[in-house]
Parts: C-alpha cells; structure tokens; sequence
C-alpha cells in the first residue's frame, strides 16, 4: 500500500513539473488572458508576419557592406547587440569520483558520476524548473564495472525579496547489481540559504529481493549441500543540516551532518553521516565523508568534483536577492542517487 502511494505521488509530481515546463515553452512571447480560438489566430497572425518580413532574395551587390555593431567583436563581423534566448538548456556539469572504506556504504568500493543539469535562466520571484541527468559507473567487492543512472525533475524557488530557496523534486534511479536489475522512487524536499541548509530525502525500491540457488548432491549416501545467495535493494530516509562557515566568491567551504534510516529485507538500521567540502568557485571540490550503522559499520569516503558552469554571468543578468551566487542557484540536489543494496549467503546441508 505504501509503495503504491509513493508511486503515485511521484506520477503526480512529476506530471505537474512537466506541464508547468511544457506551459511555459509554449506561452514564450504570447499575449496573456486569451481564449483557445484568440490564440490560434495569434498565432496564424504571427507565422504571416514572419513571411511577410522574409526579404525576397534578389541580385547579387558587389558593393554591399554588411552593418556592423558598435560592440567590440571580430573585424568585419556582425555582433547581436539584442537579449540573450531564454531556452531550456545546459546550465552546469560535473564530473565525480568517490572511494569507500570497508565494502562500502551500500556495497559501492568506488565510482565515477557524470551529470549534467538543464533549465532556463531563474526569474527571482518564480519556480525554477530543472532537469537532472546522472550516469553511473560502480564497482563494488562482488562485481566491477557495473552501471547506474538517475533522472529527476527538481522545482525550485527564486526568492524576490528573501534570502531563501524552497524546493521539492522527484528521481527514478537504476543500478545493475550482481544478482538483478533494481529500480527506485525518490522523493525529496529542500530549503537552501546563504549559510544555512536543510534537506530530506526518501527512497523507495520497485523489486522484492533476488536469490540465487548452488545445491551440490554429488556426496555419497545421500548428503547434500545448498547455498543460497540474496541481494536487496534498501528503502530509506535521510535528513541534514547544512552549514557554510567560509562563504565567498572564490570559495567556500561548506559542512552537513544529519541522520538516516535504512530498511532490507534482512535488516534494518539508523545511523548518522556527515562531511566536509572546500570547494574552488563552481570548478573544483574535494568532499571528505564518514556514517556509521550497525549494517555497514564506520565507512570514510572521499570524493574529488570537477564542475563546468555553463549559466551565465550574473554580473550582466538577472541575479537573485542577498547576492545568491549562481552556484547556489543551480547547485545539484544532495542525495542517495546510487541504490543502496543489501548483499549475503546462506549454507544448509544435512550432515
């Protein structure tokens, strides 16, 4: 019932962050308060104005000299002097690599994350609606070169007047394991200032537990031998508060703590995590993390980030109340975006 509840929550969030992305890629440049008859006409109206504006190629003028801009550009070169398109398009990426200590926290040893984030330019004062893309590659002490990927729609609000931003977003993740292919929901919410953070995140898997059988009969008198070998995915539940002691243009340094709670078909667990993260303008990072539970015991992960920003300069655009960098607006969703899987055996024999 729960799982069918989450299902169905996250169609529904996912749904109303589609349509307000399709609303707003259809209403660019159209007049407001129109009905659906007014607006076919608008529209007819503005693909004739279009025609009638097309100059009619006619001969060839040696002498013609293209205008050129006032603006510093290459020699002979037109430069556009008008605003800049809003379209949907890449705003930064990154590249990640992590290390764990002891099998690693939801058996991952090591991997390697390339993601890339998508969105028009934020308008203080309105939602923000992005697309996040993440591709995985895992190796973990059962099985190397494995692979995952996460997809999310996140919405978050630009403040006009606050030093605030409100967000909510919904995942589906994918990780080839040893034993199956598993699948999962995420659902998470966020608050995000100049120092301070809080976010919460949960995680719900889509499969039930793979097994797999070994029987060795091959003994005299009729012994026998059975090993079972299971993995499952973990459902779960984390929390931080985030902190930036060091704030600047040039760098940062920024420290999150909080608990979680993971639950297997074998076992179940609370625990606790926390990390650092100094971090070069929105270029490069290095992120040192430690949790502990009873499952998976201590486990020290360091992470290295390498980060393209490709949203523009805020200098010349719109910028967002307080002096939010950029980097904060379009700052990557914090969360558990590699499955979380529970791995064991079991011997039975009747001698």
């Amino acid at each position: 019932m729960l799982k069918r509840l989450v299902v169905i929550i996250f169609v529904v969030s996912i749904g109303w962050v589609a349509w307000r992305m399709l609303r707003d890629e259809m209403t660019v440049g159209m007049p407001t308060g129109l009905s659906f008859e007014e607006g076919i006409d608008a529209i007819e109206d503005s693909i004739a104005s279009f025609v009638e504006s097309v100059p009619i190629p006619g001969p060839i003028n040696p002498d013609y000299v293209p205008p050129v801009s006032s603006s510093p550009g290459w020699v002979g070169v037109p430069v556009y002097d008008g605003p800049l398109p809003d379209n949907f398009r890449p705003q930064r990426t990154y590249l990640a690599h992590g290390d764990e200590s002891n099998g690693g926290f939801g058996n991952v040893e090591n991997f390697t994350t390339l993601q890339m984030e998508l969105s028009k330019d934020y308008n203080p004062g309105h939602f923000l609606s992005m697309v996040d893309l993440r591709i995985h590659s895992i190796n973990s002490m059962c099985k190397d070169n494995t692979y995952g990927a996460s997809v999310g729609l996140v919405e978050r609000y630009i403040p006009s007047s606050s030093c605030r931003m409100w967000g909510f977003n919904g995942f589906w993740d994918y990780r080839q394991g040893s034993l199956g292919q598993w699948h999962q929901l995420g659902l998470g919410v966020e608050t995000l200032g100049k120092r301070w953070d809080f976010r919460a995140n949960g995680y719900w898997p889509l499969e039930d537990a793979a097994k797999k059988t070994c029987v060795f009969d091959d003994f005299s008198g009729g012994f026998f031998m059975k090993t079972v070998k299971f993995e499952s995915a973990f459902a779960g539940v984390n929390a931080e508060v985030g902190w930036k002691p060091i704030r600047s243009r040039n760098f940062q340094l920024y420290a999150a703590a909080g608990p979680y709670y993971i639950s297997g078909d074998c076992s179940k667990a609370w625990g606790g995590r926390a990390r650092l993260r100094p971090q070069y303008q929105d270029v490069a990072a290095i992120e040192g993390i430690v949790s502990y539970d009873h499952i998976f015991g201590v486990i020290y992960q360091v992470q290295v980030i390498f980060s393209i920003p490709l949203y523009r300069d805020p200098a010349n655009h719109r910028r967002a109340p307080c002096d939010i960098y950029n980097r904060e607006v379009f700052q990557p969703v914090e969360r558990w975006d590699i499955i979380l899987l529970d791995r064991g055996s079991c011997t039975f024999s009747n001698f």
